[in-house]
């Protein structure tokens, strides 16, 4: 079935469903680093273990390249 004139919606849908996944992405990578910060897994970075510090790099970089491509499109 195809409706004519249906695209553009779909399109933004298809959007922001690929956002909701970036944040959820990343807010299981915070909430999962947050809790291996409770344990003393070795080697560690400071007080914090190496594997959580990764968590943390990873959801920033993913927030950071979500926020890039948000900006980019705005300007479109």
């Amino acid at each position: 079935m195809d409706i004519s004139g249906s695209e553009a919606p779909l399109k933004r849908i298809d959007s922001m469903v690929n956002r909701i996944i970036a944040a959820v992405i990343i807010m299981s990578l915070i909430i999962g680093s947050s809790l291996l910060c409770l344990t003393e897994i070795r080697p560690m970075v400071g007080d914090i273990p190496l594997l959580a510090m990764l968590g943390y790099i990873l959801a920033g970089v993913i927030g950071g390249i979500l926020v890039f491509f948000m900006i980019r499109k705005k300007k479109k």
